[in-house]
């Protein structure tokens, strides 16, 4: 309730007004107080409501011996139960405020209404509830409150304000929706590189939950996330010191760069306080549902840390918040192994077979024997027994991963066994029996097994049969579950072991790279894709060294079968396809090229063959499809599978040359294809019946196809381009002629910048009698191109406007600047600075009359008066005449000297260009300022007044 407004109240008894009597008619409600003289009496509670929400007072609960007051506002509605025994005796008073002219601008005390709505929050609060667990939603909610309060003695008692009204009416909700409140401490913390600000942070931490009720601490931290957070910009209230809700001040900016400032001071030393900024620390309320209870105490990593440490804390006889923290830890962190021994530990300390069963099947599943320690499951046998937790380890055993973790349990137990302690609470004769059902079991269901487990796994066969069992039991699951790096190292520890027989050891190496075959290849998976993911070309070279150093060189046509199949596996994306075949395939076939082309032993079989056809056939499709980009040495090792050392092109003419115009390469890339394919010599070996495009003619479409896409940037590219493509054929030059002449790119900048080079590279070329006829069409193009963009020689005005400057007499200092300006090729445009506005006007009235053809000036609008003059287009193009006549010089010099190789190369544009050469002017002569000696600022201004009057 707000501070009574002034004048102060008055008190009125209930027996002083039962005629209402004029004090009251003439004053305002503010309250009732209802005063209890001790007394011994019994009766039901006096019920409060205001808003759907229900306070009630059991007055006979207290001390007969003292005085109880009640007190309430006129908007809460109030019932009373009556008397059943003994006597009361209440003084009733009607707490007013006489009307007075001060009163009538001063409002009642009153229970907010904007504050909070509690209508709307009971219908959030019974929404809350209707969750079924805290997933669903949020967890919690952290309101940041206005005032400034210690984190020492945090209740509901201390706070004031505005902060004690909120807190009270969500206090009086809980009772009702089953909520629960407390109060954290919230520490905005600035850290990071102090040499660079750049580098700062802030960061929130949330200490110290207490309840709110009694000040007792529930947890030493909290974890929040943003969404659980009120006001939206909680962070931004608590770095800058603002209530919830309060809009950001105008100078908050600077604020905020004065406490950066002096953090970064502070860091670096520069600072004379060697204490840091202090951080800034604020409080905030918490609300949870009671069901949430723990997610709030423990939610977080640091809460499931503190859980644990809790659990281990308990006593023997654990109480239904033990368990129910039990059931928390194992909800939320059932994959972590601190989670299963913890509570596997607590569960032995209770004596609790039920917990046990419950944290091992939980657990077990992420987990599998190494959740729990060795020490502790065999402690379980001797508080449990034997046969009461045999499910239990199995369970474990069913669910691990490892197949040396599953034998190492195994034989701790075994070992276990022979301690004179043990076996207390089962028969060691059924536990050995065990032991060998589950080593039996083990061994027929294989887990994945890692590098290191090849000797286990050796040992185990041989203690089961040997070669034997290693070939019937073992090698079927290796097919399946390992990987064909593990079967080739389990087939080079088989091969070193000394302790197995030497009599059917090949045979049963050989088998074991078949099995490493299909391991890589042929191994069941869902996506096709995943058969093909672990395989590598350095794996497959590895195995076909490996078969020819044991004498089983025959298997390598094994090994291309499964890589063959393997590629045509109809679930194959194109994409996975061209990758295998880019990664592994291509690299394959050109190593055994490569091993029967330098006499090592490698036997060529058709298999051979197919397996080259289907790499190619997989790189084709992929980037018919998609624009990849491949480095030079890559192309090459493609043309290389595709033409064999016998010079066989049935690959590349039925797989790779029909689809010479879908291929979706970028240009450089054709143009690497075809270097690859001049490297090969004849004989060329073409397939029978062969009816198709030549050798030479596959080339010339790759280069066509260079010619049409590859990137023509400046002038560098375009030169190397054109002389590549005529090297090949020049017939194809058109088709990239036809792009550097494009209409769309013939721009002055592009003539200048970019094809004047190019003819100026290319015609030292030209003037060998074999290129003249190839370059003589873009030369043409490009002289063509260069006199478009000369300005014409009959431009009337512009030699008009060029004889009015001639005649533009006056000799002063300004005039004299704007005449050697209009001569100067160098210059675009003119500032005269504060000329005043009669040599403005005197200026102004000479380009006026001599200049207005070939300038357009104006007035800067100063206060001293300046003026701005630009140079017109035409006379621009003209003054650049003479840089553009000496290129095109240059350029006929480099073709030759000679007027009719000239003629010959460039033809009709050679007339063009050398009239434009001969008509073109200086008109840098005859102009009268560009030498003339200025005068003085004197002997104009003398010169000034004597003439004009303005």
């Amino acid at each position: 309730m707000s501070a009574l407004p002034v004048p102060p109240p008055s008190w009125y008894s209930l027996f002083q007004n039962k005629e209402e009597s004029s004090a009251t008619i003439e004053s305002e409600l503010i309250a009732t107080v209802v005063v209890l003289i001790p007394s011994h009496y019994t009766c039901e509670a006096v019920h409060f409501s205001r808003d759907g929400v229900l306070v009630e007072q059991d007055s006979s609960t207290i001390d007969p011996g003292s005085t109880s007051v009640f007190a309430w506002l006129p908007a809460v509605e109030h019932e009373s139960e009556p008397i059943t025994s003994g006597h009361a005796l209440a003084l009733t008073y009607h707490v007013t405020q006489a009307k007075s002219t001060h009163s009538r601008t001063s409002s009642s005390p009153s229970l907010s209404q904007d504050t909070f709505a509690i209508s709307e929050l009971n219908r959030i609060f019974r929404s809350w509830n209707s969750m079924e667990n805290s997933s669903d939603g949020l967890c919690k909610l952290v309101y940041l409150l206005d005032g400034a309060y210690t984190s020492d003695n945090l209740a509901l008692s201390v706070l004031s304000g505005e902060d004690a009204q909120r807190a009270s009416a969500l206090d009086m909700l809980a009772g009702t929706h089953g909520l629960a409140l407390g109060f954290v401490s919230v520490h905005c913390c600035t850290s990071g590189d102090a040499v660079s600000d750049e580098g700062l942070s802030n960061e929130l931490e949330f200490e110290r939950l207490v309840d709110a009720h009694s000040g007792e601490e529930l947890a030493p931290a909290l974890e929040v996330a943003a969404a659980e957070r009120i006001p939206r910009d909680f962070a931004d209230a608590v770095r800058n010191g603002r209530r919830a809700g309060e809009q950001q001040d105008e100078d908050e900016d600077a604020i905020r760069a004065a406490a950066l400032e002096s953090y970064v001071a502070w860091a670096s030393g520069t600072r004379e306080s060697t204490s840091p900024p202090p951080d800034r620390n604020r409080t905030a309320l918490v609300v949870w549902s009671r069901r949430n209870h723990l997610d709030v105490l423990y939610g977080g990593r640091a809460g499931i840390e503190r859980a644990w440490a809790a659990i281990e804390a308990m006593v023997e006889e654990p109480t239904a918040q033990d368990r129910a923290l039990v059931d928390f830890v194992l909800a939320r962190a059932s994959g972590e192994e601190d989670t299963a021994e913890t509570c596997c530990q607590a569960a032995l300390r209770w004596r609790d077979l039920n917990t046990w069963c419950r944290v091992v099947e939980v657990c077990a599943a992420s987990l599998g024997l190494a959740g729990v320690d060795d020490e502790t499951k065999l402690r379980a046998v001797e508080v449990f027994g034997f046969e009461t937790i045999r499910g239990t380890f199995e369970t474990m055993l069913n669910a691990e991963k490892h197949n040396s973790t599953r034998m190492a349990f195994l034989q701790r137990v075994d070992d276990w066994l022979g301690e004179p302690h043990a076996a207390t609470k089962g028969r060691v004769r059924d536990v050995r029996r065990w032991l060998k059902q589950q080593r039996q079991k083990a061994l027929i269901s294989l887990r994945p097994p890692s590098l290191d487990e090849a000797a286990l796994l050796l040992d185990a066969a041989r203690e089961n049969g040997g070669l034997s069992y290693l070939r019937e039991q073992m090698l079927p699951q290796l097919k399946v579950c390992a990987s064909g790096e593990f079967v080739l190292h389990f087939a080079h520890a088989l091969h070193q072991a000394t302790s197995w027989k030497q009599r059917g050891k090949k045979e049963a190496l050989r088998d074991i790279l078949g099995a490493g075959f299909s391991a890589m290849f042929a191994r069941p998976a869902s996506d096709a894709a995943e058969r093909i993911d672990a395989a590598s070309f350095a794996l497959c070279k590895d195995y076909v060294e490996t078969c020819t150093r044991f004498g089983h060189g025959d298997l390598v046509d094994d090994l291309m079968k499964h890589m063959a199949a393997a590629a045509a596996l109809p679930g194959l994306s194109i994409h996975k396809g061209g990758e295998f075949a880019r990664r592994v395939l291509v690299p394959f076939v050109n190593y055994l090229a490569q091993r029967t082309q330098t006499g090592q032993p490698t036997r060529r079989s058709s298999q051979f063959d197919v397996l080259r056809r289907s790499a190619v056939d997989l790189w084709r499709k992929w980037v018919e499809v998609s624009q990849e980009q491949f480095t030079e040495d890559e192309i090459w090792e493609l043309i290389e599978a595709a033409i064999p050392s016998d010079g066989n092109l049935d690959v590349l003419v039925s797989v790779l040359a029909p689809a010479v115009k879908a291929l979706k390469l970028p240009g450089h890339n054709f143009r690497h294809l075809v270097d690859a394919l001049w490297e090969f010599e004849e004989p060329l070996l073409y397939p029978k019946d062969y009816s198709g495009p030549s050798f030479d003619q596959i080339i010339v479409s790759l280069a066509r196809r260079y010619a049409q896409d590859v990137p023509l940037g400046d002038a560098d590219a375009i030169t190397d381009a054109v002389e590549w493509v005529i090297s090949v054929d020049p017939l194809l030059a058109p088709a990239i002629f036809d792009r550097v002449l494009a209409k769309s790119e013939l721009t002055a900048s592009y003539v200048k910048g970019v094809l004047m080079p190019v003819a100026r590279k290319l015609c030292k070329e030209a003037n060998e009698e074999k290129r003249r006829s190839t370059l003589a069409p873009l030369l043409q193009g490009i002289v063509a191109a260069w006199v478009s963009t000369i300005p014409p020689s009959s431009d009337q005005d512009f030699l008009d406007g060029w004889g009015a400057v001639k005649r533009w007499k006056c000799q002063c200092v300004r005039c004299a600047e704007v005449c050697t300006f209009l001569a100067d090729s160098s210059l675009r445009s003119k500032r005269l600075w504060n000329i005043g506005a009669a040599k403005v006007k005197h200026v102004s009235r000479g380009l006026s009359l001599h200049a207005f053809r070939l300038a357009s000036w104006e007035t800067d609008g100063t206060k001293s008066r300046g003026l701005k003059i630009h140079k017109s287009e035409g006379l621009l193009r003209y003054q650049f005449w003479d840089r553009e006549q000496k290129d095109a010089e240059e350029m006929l010099r480099d073709i030759s000297d000679n007027d009719a190789v000239l003629q010959e190369i460039i033809g009709v544009q050679y007339a063009r260009m050398k009239t434009a050469l001969e008509q073109g002017a200086d008109i840098d002569r005859g102009i009268p300022f560009s030498t003339a000696k200025r005068g003085t600022e004197e002997s104009y201004r003398a010169t000034k007044r004597r003439r004009y009057r303005y």
